[in-house]
């Protein structure tokens, strides 16, 4: 599953899909949903088990914010951890509830940092380039080749120059 995580990082820093509210399946008991408006988004029907919840630029409320505290209250847990993706696009009452010192253990933030928003994992992008990777899937990158692993691939980059 560490191995998966990485991957997921690294798809997501260099092109993540826009998915649909429904269940993505990458593997190793680790589902990814991508949220647009919480409360309604929010995955239910059972427990999800071990997940990401993509959170960038979704919108919510206050009733939204209790609604995701709760949620991830009865889901989170060392054996489940939900990773949630956030950045500082994310609806500030959204924001507010995953800066929140009561949330349950297994739950970790990912994310852009910026001005309300200080995830537990930050990671260095532009918001330009952010949002570039949350358009890719949308513009027709399938799941698999935004998480493919080219160590094949030439590299330019300032090291090779």
């Amino acid at each position: 599953m560490k191995r998966r995580l990485l991957v997921l990082l690294l798809a997501w820093l260099a092109g993540s899909p826009a998915f649909a509210t429904t269940p993505h399946d990458l593997g190793e008991g680790l589902t990814y949903w991508r949220l647009a408006t919480l409360p309604a988004d929010l995955p239910s029907g059972g427990q999800p088990g071990a997940c990401v919840l993509d959170l960038r630029y979704a919108a919510g409320n206050e009733a939204a914010a209790i609604a995701l505290a709760g949620w991830l209250k009865f889901h989170a847990a060392a054996r489940t951890p939900v990773l949630v993706l956030a950045n500082p696009a994310t609806a500030t009452p959204l924001l507010q509830a995953l800066a929140s010192t009561a949330l349950p253990g297994g739950t970790l933030t990912l994310g852009r940092p910026g001005p309300g928003f200080t995830p537990d994992l930050a990671i260095a992008t532009t918001a330009e380039t952010e949002q570039l990777a949350y358009d890719a899937f949308t513009a027709g990158t399938t799941l698999a080749a935004l998480m493919q692993e080219n160590p094949g691939k030439e590299r330019h980059d300032e090291a090779a120059i």
